[in-house]
């Protein structure tokens, strides 16, 4: 999932290029697919919809396609997060027999720009559905606002040591590649 809100804008080209090293460490042998949606005032599919695929052979041609994906802005100015976690719990719940590990990685500012009841609940709904769920290794969260780190930790407490809130995302690519590693290979130290 990666913020594609106005408030994000700053954070954009490294969001795509920590999504680029990870999709990068992703393995064909191994097996591992992905799938990536952006989210602003809407959540929309950009890859691997509409289900999981390899990851991309080709860096360079992801690296096109994610640009493309992600540079245009929102044709409206919020930020709602609790869709995009639907989409994700919802994709899970869908293909439960697949039996894979699942990273889910969200690169956000922590801005959340709908206070209703109903987009509340639809957020702890999506997070109690990852935390239920024991294919999710872990929910890694980067880019969070320092203002907003409390609040986002609060609202992914469910996840317990499954999740991972991080700020502004100078290393997350470094971060991601070690939990990319940590679910493949839970028991190596």
């Amino acid at each position: 999932l990666i913020d594609t809100s106005g408030s994000a804008r700053p954070q954009l080209p490294m969001f795509t290029q920590t999504l680029v090293d990870l999709a990068s460490a992703l393995s064909h042998k191994a097996g591992d697919t992905m799938a990536c949606w952006r989210f602003d005032w809407n959540t929309v599919a950009w890859y691997g919809n509409p289900s999981d695929v390899p990851p991309p052979s080709n860096p360079d041609e992801f690296t096109e396609t994610a640009v493309e994906s992600l540079q245009p802005a929102a044709k409206r100015r919020c930020t709602r997060p609790a869709i995009a976690l639907r989409e994700v719990s919802a994709r899970l719940l869908r293909d439960r027999e697949d039996r894979r590990d699942v990273l889910v990685f969200v690169l956000w500012d922590g801005g959340d720009d709908d206070a209703s009841k109903l987009e509340s609940t639809t957020f702890s709904r999506a997070v109690r559905d990852l935390a239920g769920d024991s294919r999710v290794g872990c929910v890694a969260v980067y880019g969070v606002g320092t203002q907003q780190m409390t609040e986002v930790a609060r609202r992914f407490e469910p996840l317990g040591r499954r999740v991972h809130v991080l700020g502004p995302v100078e290393s997350a690519s470094a971060d991601a590649m070690a939990l990319l590693q940590h679910i493949r290979y839970p028991n190596e130290r």
